[in-house]
C-alpha cells in the first residue's frame, strides 16, 4: 500500500492478489485437464495392451484347434479313400487268386500229360490242349490286371503346407515405439500411380498396403517371413490358384518361386500381407 500511494501511483502492473489468484487458478485447472486427458489416454493404452495377449492366446488356440480338427477330418477322409481303394484291390486280388489257381491246375495237367501220355494219345489231344492254353495265356495277359496297382499318395503340396504352418501366428511389431503421447496426424495425401511407379525401384520400396496397391504381374518378390527365404515372380493378380482351391481370390496373388512351385499369397486379404518387393 505504501508503494501504491507514494512512488508508483500510476503503475499499471499493480494487480490485486485475488485477481491474480483467479488467473493462476484457471491456468492450473487447464493444465490439470490436459494432464487428466493424457492420464486417460495412457490408461486406455495400458488396458488395450493388457487385453492384447489374452486375445492373441485365444485367437491362436481357436486357430490351431480349427487346424487340428481340419487335419483330423482330412485324415479320416484320406483313410476312407485308401480303404475303399484297398477293398477294391482285394476284390481284384481274390479274382486273380482264382485265375492263378486255374492256371496252375491246367499247367500241372498239361505237364503231367506231356510226361505220361503215349505218343498217339498226345497227338490226339494236342490241338485242343494248345487252343485251351492259348486262350488261358491271352486272357491272363490282357484282362487279368489290377487296375489300382499304380496308385500313389500325393504329397506335392506338403512342403508348402509346412511353410504355411510355420508362418502361422507370426507376431509383427511396429518399427518404432512412441515415447510420448501425440495428437493423431492427418494421413499423407495419396500419390498418383505414375509417381509411385517411378519410386518402385529406389531404396524406399513400397511395403505392405502400399505395395499391394502397385504390385503387378512380373514383379520380383520374396516371402516376408523371418524363417523362410524364398524369392520368385508374381504370375497373377488376383490369384487364379485361389479359385481352384475355392478361396476368395481378392487380396491374394500368385507367385512362382525360383526353386520351383507356384502358390497364392495374401496381399491385403483380411489385412494380411505376406510379400515384400525385391
Amino acid at each position: 500500500m505504501l508503494c501504491a500511494t507514494t512512488n508508483h501511483r500510476s503503475c499499471a502492473e499493480v494487480k490485486a492478489i485475488t485477481d491474480v489468484a483467479i488467473e493462476k487458478r484457471r491456468e492450473l485447472e487447464q493444465q490439470a485437464q490436459r494432464l487428466r486427458a493424457m492420464e486417460t489416454a495412457l490408461a486406455a493404452q495400458i488396458k488395450e495392451v493388457k487385453s492384447m495377449f489374452p486375445s492373441m492366446r485365444k485367437k491362436a488356440k481357436d486357430t490351431f484347434d480349427d487346424l487340428e480338427q481340419w487335419v483330423k477330418k482330412r485324415r479320416q477322409e484320406v483313410n476312407t479313400l485308401i480303404q475303399a481303394e484297398e477293398d477294391a484291390t482285394r476284390t481284384s486280388l481274390a479274382e486273380l487268386e482264382k485265375w492263378r489257381a486255374a492256371l496252375a491246375l491246367n499247367t500241372a495237367s498239361v505237364e503231367k500229360l506231356v510226361q505220361s501220355a503215349s505218343g498217339g494219345a498226345l497227338l490226339g489231344m494236342v490241338n485242343s490242349l494248345t487252343s485251351r492254353l492259348n486262350d488261358l495265356e491271352s486272357q491272363t495277359g490282357t484282362t487279368r490286371k489290377i487296375e489300382t496297382a499304380d496308385l500313389t499318395f500325393n504329397l506335392q503340396k506338403l512342403d508348402q503346407l509346412k511353410a504355411d504352418i510355420a508362418s502361422l501366428g507370426q507376431i509383427t511389431k511396429p518399427t518404432t515405439t512412441p515415447t510420448t503421447l501425440q495428437q493423431p496426424t492427418q494421413p499423407a495425401p495419396a500419390t498418383s500411380t505414375a509417381t509411385t511407379a517411378t519410386t518402385r525401384r529406389t531404396a524406399d520400396k513400397p511395403r505392405w498396403a502400399a505395395l499391394a496397391k502397385v504390385l503387378r504381374v512380373g514383379d520380383r518378390v520374396k516371402l516376408a517371413w523371418d524363417d523362410v527365404d524364398l524369392t520368385g515372380t508374381v504370375t497373377a493378380i488376383p490369384s487364379r490358384l485361389a479359385v481352384t482351391q475355392g478361396w476368395d481370390p481378392a487380396g491374394r496373388v500368385d507367385v512362382k518361386w525360383d526353386g520351383g512351385g507356384e502358390y497364392c499369397y495374401c496381399m491385403g486379404y483380411k489385412g494380411q500381407y505376406e510379400l515384400d518387393l525385391l
